[in-house]
């Protein structure tokens, strides 16, 4: 996934005055289950790699060894772009939005997070409160952009920043989890996507995460909805945000 925003000078090439682009990807690389034939030989636990994300591991191993390539010897990468025009900022500034991006689907919200930012610093306009979520397995290992995040808090751009990590503790614990059981961020998801008509974003698995996120978020706000409707608060809430998506501000960029 990008993960930057064309208004960051910071990216800004002065070489040859392009910018530079910065992603997120999960390298392919695990080994098969055990499997026996009939004599009993293992024909399983295959080493299997991404042919992508292998090459994108190699290519950039200089750099995560602090090395420096020369110029003769900088990797090349050939690039093709999937533009997308659902999952975007809304153009009012003003609204809030909650991102939800566990593990590598944080990546698309940095780019989100730093166009905020350099937006508000080139208007005078008031710009909404934003509520990110992130979350890993290991906090010590693999929290991506754990730095950027926290700075970006410290700036004031994020306004509430929810972290959980699944392996750390004696129970897992996932960003939905912290949805239903912390009841500050309870309170503040209502506030943000009830009463405030916010914006909320969910990137990342396909599989579980974004199905077990969308409950989660109908469960909390399902209370306080008020659409007349005799059904119980959870299927309330996922009426609401069924409406949410058919006006473009529940987006999904999740994958399998």
């Amino acid at each position: 996934s990008v993960s930057f925003s064309p208004l960051d000078e910071s990216r800004l090439l002065k070489a040859n005055h392009c910018r530079s682009v910065t992603v997120a990807f999960s390298v392919v690389d695990y080994l098969t289950p055990s499997l026996k034939d009939s004599n009993g030989t293992e024909i399983g636990r295959r080493r299997i790699h991404g042919i992508a994300t292998s090459y994108l591991e190699t290519i950039c191993s200089p750099f995560l060894a602090s090395k420096k390539p020369t110029a003769s010897a900088l990797p090349t990468l050939r690039i093709f772009p999937k533009p997308t025009q659902d999952f975007r900022l809304p153009s009012d500034p003003a609204k809030p939005l909650v991102l939800i991006g566990p593990g590598t689907g944080i990546a698309p919200f940095m780019g989100f997070l730093v166009h905020r930012k350099e937006s508000a610093s080139k208007v005078s306009s008031t710009t909404g409160l934003i509520t990110v979520f992130s979350g890993c397995r290991y906090k010590d290992h693999d929290w991506l952009y754990h730095s950027e995040l926290q700075a970006l808090q410290n700036e004031g751009v994020i306004t509430n920043l929810y972290s959980a990590f699944s392996r750390d503790g004696e129970t897992k614990e996932y960003v939905q989890d912290i949805m239903k059981n912390d009841a500050s961020c309870s309170t503040h998801l209502v506030e943000t996507i009830v009463t405030k008509k916010g914006y909320v974003y969910i990137c990342g698995d396909g599989n579980r995460m974004a199905h077990d996120v969308q409950q989660a978020i109908a469960d909390v706000i399902g209370p306080h909805v008020d659409d007349g409707a005799d059904l119980p608060a959870p299927e309330k809430g996922k009426m609401y945000i069924e409406t949410m998506k058919k006006e473009g501000k529940f987006l999904l960029d999740i994958w399998s």
